[in-house]
């Protein structure tokens, strides 16, 4: 027998059996038709010939032998739903299902010719999305086709055809069978097309009724047409619902005769005569070469993928560097000066070009203070009296306000000629009160930095002025052994986390394409061709390390070309750092991939591991500032201490050397292993 399956069992997690004792077998050359209703399991069965599923009891054996895992160039298999890439054309599909099957190129081409010739697919460069439907299921059984497979498996492959070249597709099929020894098994729900079967099986409830060439069936039933035997049968069953068939004792199995050598098997046939069967071989660099191409041709024409891999970091870069990197500016600020004389929202009111800054005591006004803030830091608001500045900071209308005594610049002059024999109506006097908004704690931080600072520059001038000896400054210095002690040079500490953070979940997202691609069947269809794992993940590795690569030289060349971003050590060793960061991203997708089937949960799943890594990994600020449970549970995920290990050789210049650094690579090893183990088992639960 070409295909058979002995005593077979399925079932589905704790559900009743999907397949019930099952005996299916598909002689050498024949056309089997499976016939059955919606649910009878034809699917499964078909799945499990295939290999997609496993029987948890029973045997299905090819041409006397144990299917193989890989049924590579012995079989076609065309599935129930369409199971193409839409972006790819007609062509680039052929093209790609032929190299998986070790095809060289000439012959790739002469049945590409022959096939779109013969089921009428003339618009061989368009891609698969603009096709009808009709149309898309003709690719897909060319696909089947394209290596002239000894097995043919083909689930409903004339769903919505025209007559005309349904009759046209039962021909060939004929003919294959006939003069070429193909084996053809399909299900299909057209009881006329039967007539053409060499045997048909009836299936309901996960139970084989009936197995028998048409004619067979019509003569033992005593009727005049198929409808009339299945009618026959489905009664037949109806007064047997006593029979339990799971309480069966399973049947011995009984293999064909072969005998094997070192190239070949040979099945030895009912007349008598061998036919000699190659190997299951695939070709390993054909396979990858074609997962690939596939990729490449996809790139091309989906415009997520170039958004995602492309404009997401050029976008990333400017809308970081834009908004955390630069100070702030702009910020509205109330006056509040107490004098009639006085008003900073007429123009030039404040010429400083007209007070004598080199006379002493001739620079202690208002004005003189104001001139020492840039003029695109504050822009100062009029205010007519504390209770209007109040009001305009609760209505959100300035961020706060400065409110300067009656006679300011009088009790000033007093009390820099006074010193420390000021009274209090003069420290009163020249005292500034100042009041903001405190929501914004970085804004009103960085306003109450720059204020200060402004202050100190006011009384050195004023000092200057009067030759008083020394500086105004107070009796603490601050330098940098590394970094900068600026406030808002906070976005140097920013930058290496943000990098690490983009460089993980772009290859991460790409989990949500994989996803699609395996609810459509794609991945199943490729699986049944060779495709395996570890052939994705080689596949994978290759085509997005290139765009991982073009994307930390996007990263690096805006960061450090325009937006002044120093790597103080070695560039070679940040951008495998960052690579080791991306490919664990890579990895750690594909496990969420292997766990997951929809693609509303490895969304959902995704978005919640990549705000994660933002707000526990030390990205915005230090992680000694988490309690030290919580800081021992972050430093377990993938890149905190990559994070920490870029900003040392950023900002600290230090090397691999350094154990900061070189933990930096350790945890991708871990999660990077975590995920190939956890992807391989759930591929083997997935196929089981």
């Amino acid at each position: 027998m070409a295909v058979r399956v002995q005593n077979g069992y399925k079932k589905y997690g704790n559900v009743n059996f999907i397949l019930k004792n099952l005996n299916v077998n598909v002689g050498h050359g024949e056309i089997y038709g499976l016939l059955g209703a919606s649910g009878c399991g034809k699917t499964t069965l078909i799945s499990c010939i295939v290999g997609l599923r496993q029987l948890d009891m029973g045997e299905v054996t090819l041409f006397g032998q144990p299917r193989p895992d890989n049924l590579g160039r012995m079989c076609g298999y065309m599935p129930q739903e369409i199971a193409l890439l839409n972006v790819l054309t007609i062509r680039e599909t052929l093209e790609y299902f032929g190299m998986l099957y070790a095809m060289d190129e000439f012959e790739i081409e002469k049945r590409i010719n022959f096939l779109t010739t013969f089921l009428d697919l003339r618009k061989i460069n368009h891609p698969i999305h603009s096709l009808s439907g009709g149309q898309k299921r003709r690719v897909s059984l060319a696909v089947a086709m394209i290596h002239n497979p000894k097995i043919l498996v083909l689930d409903e492959p004339c769903v919505g055809l025209d007559p005309l070249l349904r009759q046209r597709i039962w021909g060939y099929l004929v003919d294959l069978s006939r003069n070429y020894g193909a084996t053809i098994l399909m299900s299909t729900h057209y009881l006329e097309e039967t007539k053409s079967c060499d045997k048909v099986g009836f299936m309901r409830g996960g139970r084989l009724l009936e197995e028998d060439s048409p004619k067979s069936l019509l003569c033992k039933y005593e009727v005049a047409t198929m409808e009339g035997a299945v009618l026959h049968l489905c009664r037949k069953d109806d007064n047997n619902t006593d029979e339990d068939p799971i309480s069966f004792a399973f049947e011995s199995v009984k293999l064909t005769k072969y005998i094997s050598n070192s190239m070949s098997t040979k099945v030895i046939r009912n007349d008598g005569e061998s036919i000699s069967l190659p190997r299951v071989k695939s070709n390993h660099a054909k396979i990858i070469h074609a997962l690939n191409l596939k990729w490449w041709n996809r790139c091309r024409r989906d415009w997520r993928l170039l958004i995602g891999m492309l404009i997401v970091p050029i976008f990333c870069v400017l809308t970081f560097e834009n908004i955390v990197g630069p100070e702030p500016h702009g910020v509205r600020f109330g006056i509040v000066h107490n004098n009639p004389d006085f008003n900073i929202s007429v123009p030039n009111h404040c010429n400083y070009d007209t007070y004598n800054k080199s006379q002493c005591l001739g620079n202690v006004g208002i004005c003189n203070f104001l001139d020492k803030f840039e003029t695109d830091k504050f822009n100062w608001v009029h205010v007519n009296s504390y209770e209007d500045g109040m009001d305009l900071v609760e209505a959100g209308s300035v961020m706060g306000i400065i409110e300067f005594p009656l006679d300011f610049s009088v009790h000033m002059k007093n009390r820099m000629l006074l010193r420390n024999f000021a009274d209090n109506e003069t420290i009163h006097g020249s005292t500034v009160s100042i009041k903001m908004d405190e929501t914004n704690n970085i804004l009103s931080s960085w306003a109450r930095k720059i204020i200060v600072d402004k202050y100190l520059l006011y009384i050195d001038a004023i000092a200057t002025a009067c030759s008083f000896n020394g500086s105004i400054q107070p009796p603490l210095q601050f330098s940098a052994i590394y970094g900068s002690i600026g406030l808002f040079d906070v976005v140097s500490f920013i930058e290496p986390g943000a990098i690490i953070i983009n460089m993980f979940s772009l290859p991460m997202s790409l989990v949500i394409i994989w996803t699609e691609d395996r609810v459509a069947g794609l991945e199943g269809r490729d699986f049944v061709a060779g495709v395996h794992l570890w052939h994705r993940f080689v596949s994978n590795i290759l085509t997005q390390s290139v765009m991982i690569f073009l994307q930390i030289g996007t990263f690096l060349a805006l960061m450090c070309h325009f937006y002044g971003m120093v790597i103080h050590g070695s560039l070679a060793l940040a951008v495998g750092l960052v690579y080791s960061s991306a490919i664990t991203g890579l990895m750690i997708g594909f496990m969420v991939g292997a766990l997951w089937d929809s693609v509303l949960d490895v969304v959902f799943l995704i978005i919640f591991i990549c705000i994660g890594q933002i707000f526990t990994t030390g990205v915005m600020w230090p992680l000694e500032m988490a309690p030290w449970f919580a800081r021992k549970l972050f430093e377990c995920f993938p890149v905190t201490h990559a994070i920490e290990a870029l900003r040392a050789i950023c900002i600290r210049g230090w090397s691999l050397t350094n154990p900061v650094v070189a933990m930096g690579f350790l945890p991708a090893v871990g999660w990077i292993t975590i995920a190939l183990l956890v992807s391989i088992l759930a591929e083997r639960k997935r196929y089981n």
